[in-house]
């Protein structure tokens, strides 16, 4: 072999450079490498056999797809791999795809078929990563094709050096660099015709638009394109890790296949991040990214007055806009209904209804047990006959219900309304009634008799929510109970937390 060893050991080195920047020089346990042929495989298949012994390679394969495109050709290009792949001691592979008639481009097609057919090669024969050829050019068309396509900021990282399983160790590395190895290494390669039609989009960028903007406005414009995805990458690493500080409660909260967002908690967030949470928020449902005027729609559901309002986006995500919560799902969201139901309560015991359980206690007596929720699910009721029995009733709502206030009567529904309480909410919140009056909407607001001061001698009623529907009830509870209790009570409330 006629190499020259200072060309070759400088590729070496700027390679592994690159695979200990990137964090990825000692976790590379078993590689398959997907070979056409190209010059840009070849010379990556040549590298990692030479890297092999000086890594933590265990096992390593070479890999030809063969997309049934040129099959008068085919057969004697994966001979060629596989036989400078056994020269190398490397396992090889060989597996044909088959193109189905689809929407779009062909090249797309075999894109997306020569993925799949390569991630069902690494899964059977357990190799963690996939190596591909992919170099600073192709970085540079694929930056400048999503520009004119229209992008997000992520778009604009471009290829990554690893995304998933898939490893792309050549993009420090031009074409011309690559070929320069290739030469002085003596070795041979095949090129692909179908990469000199301008038949296709990426090829006439590559042949035509990309050198035109070099000759007439900026001769170093590929370059210049691989650091802005380098530096949009940095700056995403950056605010990744600022979201990842907020996206958990109160902001997010995740249950099941439903995931709920605080508006006002997600308002709160720098801008910046703002749209960056709802692109996690869909991704985490396992769905792709969403384009920008989704997102613009999204934002305005947030910032809309209405108390619910629904939205449909592609790939089947379902929104709904309740108040102050936006709750995301892969399938229409459905409300429960809950059934009427009616508790009587007649003295002190233990009450169990569908929403939770009503302890009954006479103030008089000792009890250490804390309420869960402290003063939020409390209320007292002073009277002289503390002991035996009463007759009250603990329900959820019914057409027409009114609470019986100091300055007169208010419509319970307006009372929810006031409060932004969903409508879907209502009918989960427990009322008390006493003598035909409800004065104690439970978690949120006493209405005489009831207090929330302790008696000297009197009723403590005490309620335990079990129902899940408190997980959306007990936020806007506690924001209720703040402003009827004072800043006194909500430091205490806070500091007891």
């Amino acid at each position: 072999m006629t190499a020259s060893p200072p060309l070759w050991s400088s590729f070496l080195s700027r390679l592994e450079d690159f695979l200990t920047l990137e964090q990825l020089r000692h976790s590379l346990d078993s590689v398959l490498l997907a070979v056409s042929g190209g010059v840009d495989s070849v010379v990556l298949m040549e590298s990692f056999a030479a890297l092999m012994h000086r890594m933590p390679i265990e096992r390593m394969a070479v890999c030809y797809v063969d997309h049934g495109l040129r099959p008068e050709q085919t057969p004697q290009e994966s001979a060629w791999v596989e036989a400078r792949a056994h020269h190398l001691g490397l396992p090889f592979f060989s597996c044909k795809v088959d193109l189905q008639k689809k929407k779009g481009s062909i090249q797309d097609a075999a894109r997306q078929a020569r993925r799949a057919a390569l991630e069902s090669l690494a899964k059977q024969h357990t190799f963690s990563f996939i190596a591909t050829g992919h170099h600073a050019d192709d970085q540079a068309e694929t930056i400048l094709l999503r520009i004119l396509r229209g992008t997000s900021p992520t778009g604009l990282m471009g290829i990554l050096p690893l995304q998933g399983q898939w490893l792309h160790p050549l993009l420090p590395f031009s074409r011309k660099e690559i070929e320069e190895v290739a030469l002085v290494l003596g070795l041979s390669w095949i090129e692909d015709p179908s990469n000199q039609t301008e038949k296709y989009t990426r090829n006439r960028l590559r042949l035509g638009l990309l050198p035109q903007l070099a000759e007439n406005y900026n001769p170093n414009l590929a370059q210049h394109l691989c650091h802005l995805g380098q530096q949009v990458r940095e700056d995403e690493a950056f605010f990744e890790e600022q979201l990842a500080l907020h996206f958990r409660e109160p902001l997010i909260l995740q249950r099941d296949k439903v995931t709920s967002l605080d508006i006002p908690t997600w308002k709160q967030l720098p801008k910046a991040l703002r749209w960056r949470c709802l692109r996690k928020v869909i991704r985490q449902l396992g769905r792709g990214d969403i384009e920008r005027h989704h997102l613009k729609r999204l934002e305005d559901l947030a910032w809309t007055e209405d108390g619910e309002k629904k939205a449909s986006l592609p790939q089947k995500i379902h929104v709904l806009k309740r108040y102050q919560k936006m709750i995301f799902g892969t399938h229409p969201i459905q409300d429960e209904v809950l059934s009427d139901f009616t508790c009587t309560i007649q003295g002190k015991g233990t009450y169990e209804t569908p929403l939770g359980q009503l302890v009954v206690n006479v103030v008089s007596e000792e009890w250490e047990l804390e309420s869960p929720q402290g003063l939020f699910f409390e209320a007292f009721w002073e009277s002289e006959v503390h002991t035996g029995s009463f007759s009250a009733i603990l329900r959820n709502r019914r057409p027409g219900d009114r609470l019986h206030k100091a300055f007169g009567r208010q419509r319970f529904k307006k009372w929810c309304i006031d409060r932004k309480i969903p409508q879907s909410l209502r009918s989960h919140i427990p009322l008390f009634e006493l003598d035909g009056l409800i004065c104690w909407v439970v978690g949120f607001e006493r209405l005489l008799p009831l207090t929330t001061e302790k008696p000297h001698r009197g009723w403590s009623l005490r309620f335990y929510p079990t129902h899940p529907c408190f997980e959306e009830v007990l936020p806007l509870s506690l924001q209720d109970t703040y402003g009827d209790l004072g800043s006194a009570q909500k430091k205490k409330h806070t500091k007891n937390s």
